[in-house]
């Protein structure tokens, strides 16, 4: 059954029909099931990085680009699919039958990941896909509203791959809704609440102490945020942080996060020795600002008197990359330290790491957890299985810690492990070399209040084992 129409009017561009003409085919199949113990099936296709072409090359480029992706879409789908362009870069394909949907998404993945030329540039770009079967009245909203769920987990697994719905995935789209609505009403809280100077009632600051491994002394905290919710309690960072990326209110939070941290390291005692560092992390979306970003850390460090060299900027490996070099320059020169976060999971960039100034390599903590000891099996007693392959991870582990040392030496920066739990850890790592550390291993997140109180009772004792009390 051939379920295209061609007196369906066109997007001009890609000469693909539009999303409302989509949901009308979608809702006129249903209403005429061929088979249904195989239903029809809807998949929602979306592009990565496909912003970053038409800002980086060009409209006209861009245009070229889903001109092509359009019909490779169109071309491997074949008659028997219905094809539109939903959006920008993001189209539609309904199937008449479920059966072969999988064998589609793994043929347009590799049709839309090859190579594009377009006016002298390679273009590499890749796609996620949701694919969803029509369950017994299910309307044609409904319907694709399930596929771009499964897009969105598709998305969130790193894409270039397909996910089927599964009702489990309608549940986790209910909760992320309904965190997306409490998350925008606690920040329209905090900026009331920011306009007559009082404290947020759901969001706080806990700060992770960081410790010197050759001195064994205190070198600073790093500022972690917490959401604890009236109802729901605490929520993970590494929940809502990607959804206030996606939504687009992080620049709101992480400028809270930069004030209030910076005002609470200025009451942090002095004990004669260097001045204790602040470390507060820093989004893509901040440095985007470009120059009102640099404005903003000035203004945060006149209005709070923190020392620009005490503030440290953590800005994760990727976005080192990136087209910022004006911002970091910026905040260079105003004395601000900077770090890579998370180093050893990007891509960086060994002459930006030279050419930005960076002060501090934080590396990221699998390769800690990996330097962990296998664990015996509790039945035997004897090495679980599997115990060759940790103990190969753990040397790898071992020697990609050594060469972030040399890396970090011959560069002048200074290097930084987090998520160290146990002495085994901290061992390897001051083997290695590594100059700084910080983990549960030597103490959890504190309050502000809990800081001070830190602070006043303050003292290292080295243990027999080299251990930290």
């Amino acid at each position: 059954m051939d379920i295209e129409s061609s007196h369906i009017s066109s997007d001009a561009l890609t000469g693909l029909p539009g999303r409302t003409a989509f949901l009308a085919q979608v809702a006129a199949l249903l209403l005429q099931i061929p088979d249904p113990g195989d239903p029809p099936a809807v998949l929602s296709v979306d592009l990565h990085r496909f912003k970053a072409v038409n800002d980086g090359l060009g409209n006209e480029v861009g245009d070229v680009v889903l001109q092509r992706v359009a019909k490779r879409i169109r071309d491997a789908c074949g008659p028997q699919a219905f094809t539109a362009r939903i959006s920008g870069d993001e189209f539609g394909v309904l199937l008449p039958r479920t059966s072969g949907a999988k064998e589609l998404a793994d043929r347009m993945l590799d049709v839309l990941a090859r190579p594009c030329a377009v006016r002298g540039h390679i273009v590499n770009l890749t796609a996620s896909i949701g694919i969803a079967s029509s369950t017994e009245g299910m309307s044609a909203a409904e319907l694709v509203g399930v596929a771009n769920i499964a897009l969105h987990h598709a998305e969130k697994a790193g894409g270039n791959q397909y996910v089927v719905f599964e009702l489990p995935m309608q549940e986790s789209s209910n909760l992320r809704f309904l965190l997306e609505r409490d998350l925008r009403a606690a920040i329209a809280l905090q900026q009331k609440e920011l306009q007559i100077a009082l404290e947020l009632d759901q969001f706080s600051l806990v700060y992770q102490p960081q410790f010197n491994l050759e001195s064994r002394r205190i070198n600073g905290f790093e500022a972690l945020i917490r959401w604890v919710h009236p109802q729901r309690g605490v929520i993970s960072p590494g929940d809502f942080i990607p959804l206030a990326e996606e939504i687009g209110l992080i620049g709101q939070i992480g400028t809270w996060v930069l004030r209030t941290a910076c005002c609470a390291a200025t009451k942090w005692p002095d004990d004669g020795g260097p001045q204790l560092l602040l470390s507060v992390n820093v989004s893509a979306q901040q440095l985007n600002e470009g120059p009102a970003f640099v404005k903003l850390v000035a203004q945060v460090l006149s209005e709070s008197g923190l020392a620009p060299e005490r503030l440290v900027l953590e800005i994760t490996e990727s976005i080192a990359v990136g087209d910022v070099a004006e911002v970091l320059l910026g905040i260079r020169n105003l004395g601000v330290q900077l770090s890579v976060d998370d180093f050893g999971m990007g891509f960086s960039s060994l002459s930006h790491l030279s050419r930005f100034g960076f002060d501090r390599l934080k590396i990221d903590q699998s390769f800690v957890h990996a330097l962990a000891p296998a664990e015996p099996d509790s039945s035997t007693g004897r090495p679980a299985e599997g115990t060759a392959l940790k103990v190969s991870r753990r040397a790898q582990a071992a020697w990609i810690l050594r060469a972030i040392t040399g890396l970090g030496i011959g560069l002048g920066l200074s290097t930084i492990a987090e998520g160290v739990e146990n002495q085994t850890q901290e061992n390897v790592l001051r083997l290695a070399g590594i100059t700084e550390a910080q983990g549960f291993f030597y103490c959890r997140p504190l309050s502000e209040d809990e800081v001070l109180q830190f602070m006043a009772m303050y003292r290292f004792v080295s243990s027999d084992d080299g251990g930290w009390q």
